[in-house]
């Protein structure tokens, strides 16, 4: 899993970053049906998932659709049993990419840091202790990446933008856009209730910021 921390290496290749990913697909179906969120002993979990999850799992649902409509109309054989298991497979890698991504991988507060996440594998690990400021803000972004770099600021993108805020006390190299190592200064991300992270942070010492009013305006992808 691609992680930050001072002390690590370079991050993974990319060949290795999409064996992770694809074990992070079935690791999230398993911790999905089973209900067990990635939240370790003693930390806290803060979801970023449901602003979009009726349109993805929409989604899923059209396949679900798709799959049940081939099944009926290619004729039996090998051909129609082919394509029901690529079908089924294919639906439970959706479910578990929608899962490992979303629900059962949420934001965490520790007693010593943050961990800020997005996609299968990308955690941003910020030291509780190079926490200047955190404060709730909504600032929009454009383009697809959900991982985007602006300057020395790091976005972790759903929703359209981003609604909480890390000021750093001293640059930190984190992994940013298709993994490689970045210097950031500041770190934005996606929570479902921004309020209650902050609020999770500051009482573990970190200093909090004013929330703001959401920045109407769009920025272009880092």
């Amino acid at each position: 899993m691609v992680r930050t921390d001072p002390t690590r290496p370079a991050p993974p290749t990319q060949l290795h970053r999409a064996i992770e990913g694809e074990r992070q697909v079935w690791l999230g179906l398993l911790r999905g049906l089973t209900r067990r969120p990635d939240i370790p002993n003693g930390a806290e979990g803060f979801t970023h998932h449901r602003a979009l999850a009726p349109v993805r799992w929409t989604g899923a649902a059209l396949l679900v659709l798709e799959v049940g409509v081939v099944h009926l109309l290619v004729p039996a054989g090998p051909v129609r049993t082919v394509l029901l298991i690529t079908g089924l497979y294919g639906l439970a890698w959706l479910a578990g990419y929608l899962l490992g991504a979303g629900p059962v991988r949420p934001h965490l507060v520790t007693g010593d840091r943050v961990v800020l996440r997005c996609g299968l594998t990308t955690d941003i690990v910020v030291p509780l202790d190079t926490v200047a400021q955190v404060r709730a803000h909504r600032s929009a972004r454009t383009g697809l990446a959900t991982v985007q770099l602006e300057g020395d600021v790091l976005s972790l993108v759903d929703n359209g933008g981003t609604s909480m805020e890390l000021v750093l006390t001293r640059p930190l190299t984190v992994p940013g856009p298709r993994g490689r190592a970045v210097r950031v200064t500041a770190v934005r991300a996606w929570v479902d209730e921004p309020g209650a992270m902050v609020a999770a942070i500051t009482s573990r010492g970190a200093p909090s910021g004013r929330a703001t009013e959401p920045d109407a305006t769009p920025r272009p992808a880092g």
